[in-house]
């Protein structure tokens, strides 16, 4: 696998090295070391925890919902780089917890890696990417109010993942794919309602 093919290994590494480098490391050295695409890898992990059962604990939709959705607005009005209050940006993580959690990651990051390619990377230039962007803060914005129906914020968060995924990788096909969850929760809400 190529380094040019491996875009969360590179997320990684960096991110890893900005634990390596001191004794604690800030939340805003963890922002600066995801780089350009620090947006895109944000919404990852953030709807990463969100498609998990822990969305079936009261609040975290909520939570998840509006972080998705202000990291979406925010990539939308053109930031470059994710924009965190300083209380947030100085917040300490202690020494080696970032790595930690890197280690436990990097097979399902290895795994994203090979399987992604870059495919339909017209999607991921203006105009077409503010497509995926929007989707994302309308999901995020929904998922507040999907909490009522058990996991279907679950549901909602595995479209942004994909899609977010997708946008880190540059690989439409992944983008493509995040239509199912959607389908999944209109059907949801259809029989529900």
């Amino acid at each position: 696998m190529s380094e040019q093919n491996s875009p969360l290994r590179r997320i990684a590494d960096r991110v890893d090295r900005a634990d390596a480098e001191g004794e604690d490391t800030s939340v805003g050295q963890v922002v600066d070391a995801l780089g350009e695409r620090s947006h895109y890898a944000l919404l990852l992990a953030v709807s990463a925890a969100a498609a998990t059962p822990l969305s079936g604990i009261p609040g975290v939709s909520v939570v998840c919902g509006l972080l998705i959705a202000v990291i979406s607005y925010e990539r939308l009005i053109s930031q470059r780089k994710v924009h965190l209050p300083d209380r947030l940006s100085e917040r300490s993580i202690r020494s080696g917890r970032v790595q930690q959690t890197l280690r436990k990651a990097r097979p399902v990051i290895n795994w994203i890696d090979r399987h992604t390619h870059k495919r339909f990377e017209a999607l991921f230039r203006a105009p077409l990417i503010y497509l995926p962007l929007s989707v994302c803060l309308l999901s995020g914005l929904a998922m507040p109010f999907l909490e009522v129906i058990p996991f279907s914020s679950s549901i909602v968060a595995s479209g942004v993942l994909l899609i977010s995924m997708a946008m880190v990788t540059r690989d439409g096909v992944f983008a493509l794919i995040a239509a199912f969850p959607y389908v999944a929760v209109a059907v949801l809400l259809l029989t529900v309602l």
